[in-house]
């Protein structure tokens, strides 16, 4: 279970801008330049990981 959590951690960004932008970049150079500059952003890249890290104890916290 600790596994699985930590591999959502490390994935959750790849994966989320994937199920969101996945399709769309190869259609749109635009959408392609968002996910650029959203993968370059060490700040939005910190939030969303300290944002999974808070759901993914509290799920966790929640099975206990």
């Amino acid at each position: 279970m600790d596994h699985n959590f930590q591999h959502l951690r490390e994935n959750f960004m790849g994966m989320e801008l994937y199920s969101i932008f996945g399709k769309r970049t190869r259609a749109s150079s635009f959408w392609a330049e968002i996910v650029t500059h959203a993968m370059e952003s060490e700040k939005l890249q910190q939030a969303v990981k300290n944002f999974v890290n808070k759901i993914t104890d509290k799920i966790g916290d929640a099975l206990k």
